[in-house]
């Protein structure tokens, strides 16, 4: 009995275990059937705002979700994730937010929890909204990469051809012309073996330097708030992130704002439900808009916190005055969606020929440095050759 007590008593802890490794590769596994499935799940979004329009409600959401997992035969990206919504759905008491999260981007998940707030037709609406939202956003980011592809790679090559410098080029030029003494090297020698030397010392640093300002740029664009993001709003990457969420913003609002009572009153509840997780900016901006509303800014005016660019935002108020706010939030989030792609593909032209002309000159640069180093260090040894 002793024996078998001891047992029971290893035999627990060793079950718990295994349960939480089962888990934990299934969660994994479920993470990398997410990520690919984002590509594909714009077109999926409209399928469900489709069927849940036509079902007549979010109760069926389930109901959709089970026999789509039926459907795949739980096979694929998209048999496996909607059998583990399913799931999540009915231990969830349909919470949507608890049901996709960490399976869909978190700007995704945060306008369907909206959009259960806001109940009514708002899911079917808003899932609509968010399969166009993605779309364009997936062509803008593809057609983006595909322009500055080139331009990228031109830049690689250019700092390849750098970094031969002190790892290559040097070496071989001082070690064919090591018979000449160090005094009788010219100006442009003098440089290039200075630069060659500091950059074989100092490379990682430089490489630490760029990877820490890369990701002080890509927090930037999400997270800094301070005096000078109205300036950086205008340029490259953060003039991009403003568009997509002004676009996103509207589209969400167009299908929050609820068809009756007062202007401030019906756009502070539509504003209300999209905070909670929005990115750090986005989330400035959102409070706000609402602190502008309390304080009793005109209707439409509290919207004027700098997330919108003056275009749009010219273009937003005319509608307004002459339509009314409904209208004037729709079709604005429509306007938006032409102008997100023009813009990209605009940056992308702008960035793309950018990097050729600097890959180019760098080039070009350290071509001419190489020939000209070359020529003084042959001068220096017929210099070398007469003294001797």
């Amino acid at each position: 009995m002793r024996k078998l007590s001891w047992s029971w008593a290893l035999l627990g802890p060793l079950c718990r275990v295994r349960d939480r490794m089962h888990r934990c590769v299934y969660e994994q596994k479920i993470a990398f059937v997410a990520k690919m499935f984002r590509p594909y799940r714009a077109d999926y979004y409209i399928y469900l705002a489709e069927m849940v329009a036509l079902n007549g409600g979010g109760k069926t959401l389930l109901k959709i979700l089970e026999s789509d997992g039926y459907r795949y035969r739980h096979r694929g990206a998209r048999g496996i994730l909607t059998d583990y919504w399913a799931k999540r759905l009915s231990l969830a008491a349909g919470d949507v937010y608890a049901t996709f999260e960490r399976t869909l981007p978190q700007e995704d998940i945060i306008a369907l929890r909206a959009a259960q707030i806001a109940g009514g037709e708002s899911l079917s609406k808003v899932l609509s909204s968010l399969g166009r939202c993605v779309r364009i956003h997936d062509e803008a980011q593809r057609s983006f990469v595909q322009t500055i592809a080139v331009g990228i790679g031109a830049w690689l090559v250019a700092l390849a051809s750098m970094m031969a410098i002190p790892f290559f080029t040097h070496n071989r030029l001082f070690s064919a012309f090591s018979i000449i003494p160090s005094e009788f090297y010219g100006p442009w020698t003098i440089r290039f073996d200075l630069f060659a030397k500091l950059l074989r010392d100092q490379w990682l640093f430089a490489l630490l330097a760029v990877c820490f300002g890369f990701g002080v740029l890509t927090w930037s664009v999400g997270s800094y708030v301070g005096r000078f993001r109205g300036v950086l709003d205008r340029w490259f990457v953060w003039r991009l992130y403003r568009l997509l969420h002004a676009m996103r913003f509207l589209s969400l609002l167009a299908v929050l704002i609820q068809p009756q009572g007062s202007d401030l009153a019906r756009l502070r509840q539509a504003i209300v439900a999209m905070t909670g997780n929005s990115s750090p900016w986005l989330e400035h901006h959102l409070q706000n808009m609402l602190l502008r509303i309390d304080v009793g800014v005109a209707s439409v005016q509290a919207l004027d916190t700098g997330l919108i660019d003056e275009q749009t935002w010219w273009f937003l108020c005319d509608v307004e005055e002459i339509a009314g706010l409904d209208q004037a939030i729709f079709r604005t989030s429509d306007r938006l969606g032409d102008k997100a792609l023009i813009e990209f593909k605009q940056c992308a032209v702008q960035m793309r020929w950018s990097l050729l002309i600097i890959a180019v000159a760098i080039v070009m640069i350290t071509a001419l440095w190489h020939f000209k180093v070359i020529d003084e260090l042959r001068q220096s040894m017929a210099i070398a050759y007469a003294f001797n």
